[in-house]
């Protein structure tokens, strides 16, 4: 301004007009993407304001682990605030792995879930293994291309033998682990291999305990004699 110096004092007031203005920033289908501003990082991430903005044309870059980076520019004018959406890529697809029986789903030979995974995953190649106890384990390469979901299920190969059980006299009930599987002469195929605990028992006989061993892709043949007995009760 212009102004005239005497003896007195003289106040000179001004109003001063802002040369910055202010930054909407919005992300779909996603929020939490990190704000950079002419390649500079700044503390925010979507949605934010960025405010105090010098006027003029600036870039405005979001960038996250799960998505592509995407860049806009945006011309910040004067005390006036600037709306900016990005609609974000996905860098990644779902995958769901289910298996049959329930077991260990392993990625990359570290355990992700019992049963059914359902896992957000970055597009590479990854090592996956399927594994349970006395069943044949199952390992394949997953392939995640971006934006391809994929959902699988594994069925996985018990490891089995055959259990061939007769007794003197037929007809007995036969129990294996606290199962009930039938009466004598009986062939249990496809039991899955380990110990067992067989009870074979008739009423008006005595009982047969005892414990036996079920190999892989062999035939275990039990043939008992009961000894004869009565019921006894006692009574005190």
């Amino acid at each position: 301004g212009v102004l005239r110096l005497n003896e007195k004092k003289e106040v000179l007031s001004f109003s001063m007009r802002p040369k910055f203005g202010s930054i909407n920033i919005t992300s779909f289908p996603e929020s939490g993407m990190k704000i950079y501003i002419d390649d500079n990082l700044t503390e925010l991430t979507t949605p934010a304001t960025l405010t105090g903005i010098s006027s003029g044309s600036h870039t405005i870059k979001l960038v996250d682990d799960w998505y592509k980076t995407q860049s806009q520019n945006v011309n910040v004018l004067d005390n006036t605030t600037s709306i900016i959406a990005f609609t974000m890529d996905p860098a990644y697809s779902n995958i769901t792995i289910s298996t049959n029986p329930s077991a260990d789903i392993l990625i990359n030979n570290l355990k992700k879930e019992v049963g059914t995974l359902k896992i957000r995953m970055l597009t590479g190649i990854y090592s996956l293994r399927v594994e349970l106890d006395k069943h044949y384990p199952v390992e394949r390469q997953l392939v995640v291309e971006e934006n391809k979901d994929q959902s699988m299920i594994i069925n996985l190969i018990p490891k089995t033998g055959t259990l061939n059980i007769t007794s003197t006299p037929f007809d007995a009930k036969i129990k294996l682990n606290g199962v009930d599987y039938g009466f004598t002469p009986m062939t249990i195929k496809n039991l899955l291999i380990g110990s067992y605990d067989l009870v074979i028992e008739k009423q008006g006989y005595g009982t047969i305990s005892k414990s036996l061993l079920i190999e892989e892709n062999k035939s275990n043949d039990i043939n008992e004699i009961l000894p004869n007995g009565k019921e006894v009760s006692f009574i005190s």
